[in-house]
This record gives C-alpha cells, sequence and structure tokens, in this order.
C-alpha cells in the first residue's frame, strides 16, 4: 500500500510486511524497476527496496514532477541536470537512458514551462 501524506513535507508512507516506511518525496532521486522488486534511490545514496509495481510509484508521483525516463525508470525532475539526445544525467551523475517517446514527452512539457 502506498499513500501520500501532506504534511509536513509530502511524504510516501508505504506499508510492506507488516511494517511502514516513511520517504520524504523530495529525497527521491529515482526509483528503477528491477527484476523482482522496485528500487527507490534516495539523495543520501541509499537505496530501499520495495514489492510495490514502477507504474504505482508513478501514478502516486506524476503530480510531484516526476517523469518516466525510460519502462525501466522513473526520475524526480528537481534532480535533472542534463538532457541529451538518448540520455539524461541526474545531480548524482547517474545517466539514464532516455527513450524517443519519453524524450519527446519530456520535452513538450518543458515547453508548457516556458
Amino acid at each position: 500500500m502506498l499513500k501520500i501524506i501532506e504534511t509536513p513535507t509530502p511524504t510516501i508512507m508505504q506499508q510492506q510486511y507488516g511494517n511502514y516506511g516513511f520517504i520524504k518525496i523530495e529525497e527521491i532521486i529515482y526509483i528503477s524497476l528491477q527484476e523482482n522488486h522496485t528500487e527507490l534511490n534516495l539523495a543520501d545514496s541509499s537505496t530501499i527496496k520495495s514489492k510495490e509495481k514502477l507504474i504505482n510509484y508513478y501514478e502516486l508521483l506524476k503530480d510531484y514532477n516526476f517523469h518516466y525516463a525510460n519502462r525501466y525508470h522513473i526520475f524526480n525532475f528537481q534532480y535533472l541536470k542534463n538532457l541529451y539526445e538518448n540520455k539524461l544525467i541526474l545531480k548524482n551523475g547517474k545517466e539514464l537512458e532516455l527513450s524517443r517517446i519519453k524524450r519527446k514527452e519530456l520535452l513538450e512539457e518543458l515547453g508548457k514551462l516556458g
């Protein structure tokens, strides 16, 4: 189960195995789909494994400026450093492959901001 708690800072509450975890949205750099889990990569260089589907995180976080880079990664736009033809570089140095379709969608979204 995933849920957003809005105060004082937007935070994800997730329940797994009867335990509750709390992650501030602003601390999530990107989330990646692995073989049998998703992995949240945080600003403090730690990672959190989750059984939740990537699409569930995206649906929860899309209103908090998260975007797909490709079908295996969503990223927090506030951590975007550079955008190239087929990749993006995040502020922590991580490079993510950028699919043509997601690049087009991202550029359209950026056009709305300008």
